[in-house]
């Protein structure tokens, strides 16, 4: 791997957190502002469709000088819309080690995301090959669901014979899953 533009000292790490960490915020419909959590740097945040709870994925140290930022250590978590952490989902390790074969994942959970036709249903994907794809196996990856207040057992949703690449929802009740392997892609209905 040749990877350009990494920290290279502590130095860097200050100037880094300096320029990426922000303050989220939300914003009424008449301009006044409410800061939700405190500032961090923010990988991703989401509201559920329902407007009630916020998917947040925050960076924390320690950096890396051998990898990317998106290598980082991160949490992953959900905040009810006044930004308080309602649960904590994952913390995810410092990863300077991936396996870089083709269609090789991680084996934590991943695609953290919401369903749009749900108010407010997390759902994210985890690998049943221990992340390697040279292993002989009848289902490669699970995707599972879990809805608010998000204290039951998650429900496996779907399992796909190759990678998984997304649901696509519709208004009424169906759903398209794509599941991809070296580049090619199978649609199940």
């Amino acid at each position: 791997r040749t990877y350009q533009n990494l920290l290279q000292n502590p130095y860097d790490e200050q100037l880094f957190d300096y320029f990426v960490t922000s303050q989220l915020a939300y914003v009424d419909m008449q301009g006044n502002i409410s800061n939700l959590g405190t500032p961090a740097i923010y990988r991703s945040a989401s509201f559920s469709p329902d407007g009630q709870y916020l998917l947040v994925q925050k960076m924390v140290r320690p950096y890396s000088y051998l990898v990317p930022a998106q290598s980082f250590p991160y949490q992953v978590s959900i905040w009810n819309a006044q930004g308080q952490e309602v649960k904590h989902l994952f913390d995810y390790k410092l990863n300077e080690a991936a396996n870089l074969s083709r269609d090789a994942v991680s084996t934590d959970p991943r695609m953290y995301g919401w369903r749009p036709d749900q108010p407010a249903t997390l759902t994210w994907v985890l690998a049943l090959d221990e992340g390697d794809p040279k292993k002989e196996v009848p289902f490669r990856d699970a995707v599972y669901q879990l809805a608010a207040p998000f204290n039951g057992q998650p429900q496996e949703l779907a399992k796909t014979e190759w990678r998984y690449g997304g649901i696509s929802y519709t208004d009424t009740d169906f759903a398209i899953l794509s599941d991809l392997l070296n580049k090619r892609i199978k649609i199940s209905v």
